[in-house]
Parts: structure tokens; C-alpha cells; sequence
């Protein structure tokens, strides 16, 4: 009998699954999900395959879902669909953006990968809700280090560009700062100032002079 492939994230009912576990039994395979609710949960195959309101508990019919997801801080908020996908980045190997990610090491704290509700409080908590859709969690002030308390920021697509270990550090009048910040604020072409400093070897106090 062919193997029935199940996907990281899969969504059965209001499970969603995170990975597969050891079996009890040979012919028993069993997953660790999270529910729209936050709570993580160990469920048989067979329950995901054949009942399709599955839940871990929290709901008792089909009809009290939106009800209940309100009430747990909800699946269909922008702040469990954030964690998703950092999730993803971390843990799924087939996530375009794994390699940058769980590939070199980056990971969750369990507090948050064990527990919607925990990190919900969290980010509310240490940064405040989403200033906007254009704003994602970072992690700062290390961006070498994990999705954990104390390593977080809310910032826009342009600021995550700008944490990145690709960046050029210098220091400029006393201070550290990114060569393409220096750049805006001198009005000097990145590319001018770039050259000078790795291909003709200018000292850095000298490269927009």
C-alpha cells in the first residue's frame, strides 16, 4: 500500500499539521498539530483522514468554529498566519526560504512553536500589535539568533533588507552605520562608494570625501 504523504502546515479540519511523531505501533502513525486555537495536540492518521471537522477539542461543531476562533485569538489573524509562515521558514524543508533559515540554524523558542496563545502574548507584550500590513517580525537586535523573546521587532520589508549579513558596515563620524545609509545621507551613488571602499581600498573616513 502506498504511503500517504502528509505536508508540514497541512490543514485538517482546524489541525494543522507540524510533524510526525514516533509511532506507539507499527501500523499507527500519529502527528503533532496545532489547532486554530493555539493548542498542540498528538493526533492519529486516521482521525485526520476521516473526520473533517477534527479539532482538539475546543469546538463541538462545525458551526461554533468562527466563534471559537475569535475567542482563542484566532486562525484567521494576521498574527497566527505570521507565525505560519516562520514556522515554515524554520522547519520545512520545502519552504522556498528554508535554506536562509532552518537551514543555518535559525530557530523557534518552543514556547512559541509549542503554543499559538504564548505567542500571541508574547509579541503583544514586548512590541505591541502590527503597525501595519507592511510589517513583519524581525529578528533583532541579532540577526544570526533565534525567534525568541528579547530578539524581536516589528519592521518593514526595507528594514529586514537592512538586517541582513550581507550588509556593509562602517563607521562614519564616531558611528556604525550601513554604507547604503551613509550613501542616502550624502547623496553618493552605493556603487561609487562601494568601489572605493573594496576595490580601490579608500579608508573608510575617506570614502565620501
Amino acid at each position: 500500500m502506498r504511503r500517504l504523504s502528509i505536508h508540514f502546515l497541512q490543514t485538517f479540519g482546524r489541525l494543522h499539521v507540524l510533524r510526525e511523531v514516533r509511532r506507539i505501533r507499527q501500523d499507527t502513525r500519529r502527528f503533532q498539530c496545532i489547532c486554530d486555537c493555539g493548542t498542540v495536540k498528538e493526533v492519529p492518521l486516521r482521525d485526520l483522514r476521516y473526520r473533517p471537522t477534527i479539532s482538539c477539542g475546543c469546538n463541538g461543531s462545525r458551526a461554533t468554529i468562527g466563534a471559537r476562533s475569535m475567542v482563542h485569538g484566532g486562525y484567521k489573524s494576521s498574527l497566527f498566519a505570521l507565525r505560519s509562515r516562520m514556522l515554515g521558514r524554520c522547519y520545512n524543508p520545502k519552504n522556498k526560504k528554508y535554506r536562509i533559515y532552518g537551514g543555518r540554524g535559525i530557530t523557534v523558542c518552543d514556547r512559541w512553536r509549542n503554543s499559538y496563545a504564548d505567542f500571541r502574548d508574547d509579541i503583544l507584550r514586548e512590541i505591541g500589535s502590527r503597525p501595519g500590513l507592511h510589517h513583519s517580525i524581525d529578528r533583532w537586535p541579532d540577526n544570526n539568533g533565534n525567534y525568541e523573546p528579547g530578539n524581536i521587532r516589528w519592521a518593514t520589508e526595507k528594514q529586514q533588507g537592512r538586517n541582513q549579513r550581507r550588509n556593509i558596515w562602517i563607521n562614519r563620524k564616531g558611528e556604525r552605520k550601513l554604507l547604503i545609509e551613509v550613501c542616502e545621507e550624502t547623496g553618493t551613488p552605493y556603487m561609487t562608494a562601494y568601489y572605493r571602499l573594496r576595490v580601490y581600498g579608500y579608508p573608510e573616513d575617506s570614502i565620501f570625501d
